[in-house]
């Protein structure tokens, strides 16, 4: 199935980016990423970088809901210097 477009909550793209589900999937048709709905931790930035190509856009989102309603958004760049601050997910 080639997705190209994926929104989800932290917990479960962790999973999705482990070495055992990353081993037997192919994201290179994912476009846009859209995360939402709980903590963007240091670990699951460095999965990302380690497991996604550089074209996909990645998205930390918050607001009241993870699955129609968004206050606030950052396009990830993998820079850390211009996505973390004091150790926190911009």
């Amino acid at each position: 199935r080639q997705i190209s477009f994926l929104n989800t909550v932290p917990n479960n793209l962790s999973m999705f980016l482990t070495e055992t589900v990353a081993g037997r999937t192919n994201y290179q048709s994912l476009k846009h990423l859209f995360v939402a709905g709980g903590r963007f931790t240091l670990g699951l930035y460095g999965r990302c970088k380690s497991f996604l190509h550089s074209s996909v856009s990645v998205y930390n989102f918050y607001g009241p809901t993870e699955s129609t309603v968004y206050s606030h958004g950052h396009r990830l760049t993998f820079t850390e210097s211009e996505d973390c601050v004091d150790q926190v997910i911009s």
